[in-house]
């Protein structure tokens, strides 16, 4: 059985000491969806920085690969751990099933759990659960009024989705719907998903481009596909002067990005706080404190103007 060791956090990876009385630490499993993509590297960066600076905290925390399968194999690895608490960013695909499944993994042992970054579609669960999320819907409006003020209410605008189905583009491909849909000048020329991917979204984006088709702005649900927005103008030997483009994360490529004024701005997805938050209420909830069933983290809009404070 795999022993668990206080994590100190270094730069990129972190080192493991053992600990000399685990009896006396809080023991929580962390299962992310994956490790290989800049959000989740900050949401897992983050827990484990937070956890560090808190008194006798220990992690173990495993890769799903986005395979749901595995992810729910690897929690039920930590329940024969004997953890206290799961922090689970959920992998793609989790239906109903998944989840009952998961709650009867938890149950006997009253495992509180805390779900991070994607919510499930539940309103009640059969062990102390907290949600840690930023409202998608907000991302969204978020982007198109701004693009909608930068174009003074007139502007044609495609959509880049990431996976189909997940939470967080519907929502924030319906928060740019919903206020589109107040402004008579603004339309809605289209939508294609592009699987949260650069490299899928240039390779559409230049297409697009090539054959034919323009936009005045262009609004990808995550910073990745909005850097692959501007590669696919680059692909396809088009300006990128007129056209607004905007992405969500603030990841630091695509912080880069605004600053270097190719992408027009980013909305933060406060990944620090998201993870921060996350272990924070797995350990209220071990000690039986009081959370929020909802533990909401404001999305930020960022522009070059204050670009500076993100950096």
């Amino acid at each position: 059985m795999m022993r668990f060791f206080l994590i100190l956090l270094t730069v990129v990876t972190c080192t493991l000491s053992a600990v000399p009385d685990a009896s006396a630490q809080t023991r929580v499993g962390v299962a992310m969806a994956r490790f290989n993509d800049p959000f989740p590297k900050l949401l897992r960066e983050s827990i484990i920085k937070e956890a560090a600076d808190m008194s006798g905290v220990m992690l173990d925390v495993k890769d799903a690969k986005n395979d749901k399968v595995t992810q729910l194999s690897q929690i039920q690895e930590f329940v024969e751990q004997g953890v206290d608490a799961v922090v689970m960013n959920p992998a793609v695909g989790m239906t109903a099933e998944d989840l009952l499944a998961l709650g009867d993994m938890l149950t006997p042992k009253n495992i509180p759990l805390v779900f991070l970054n994607t919510a499930p579609k539940v309103d009640t669960f059969p062990v102390p659960f907290a949600i840690v999320i930023s409202n998608d819907l907000v991302a969204g409006r978020l982007q198109m009024r701004k693009a909608a003020d930068l174009k003074g209410g007139k502007a044609k605008v495609f959509i880049l989705k990431g996976l189909e189905n997940h939470n967080a583009a519907i929502g924030r491909t319906r928060g740019v719907k919903q206020v589109a849909d107040s402004y008579p000048g603004v339309s809605i020329l289209g939508e294609a998903t592009a699987n949260w991917s650069r490299d899928e979204a240039s390779a559409l984006i230049a297409k697009w481009l090539q054959d034919g088709n323009s936009a005045d702005v262009i609004l990808a649900n995550n910073d990745e596909m909005a850097l692959g927005v501007i590669r696919g103008y680059q692909t396809a030997g088009q300006s990128l002067d007129d056209v607004v483009i905007g992405g969500v994360d603030a990841t630091n490529d695509g912080l880069a990005a605004v600053a270097d004024g190719l992408m027009t701005f980013t909305v933060k997805q406060n990944a620090e706080a998201q993870g921060r938050k996350a272990i924070q209420d797995a350990v209220k909830l071990v000690n039986g404190d009081v959370v929020p069933q909802y533990d909401w983290v404001p999305y930020e809009l960022i522009t070059e103007k204050n670009l500076a404070s993100y950096q």
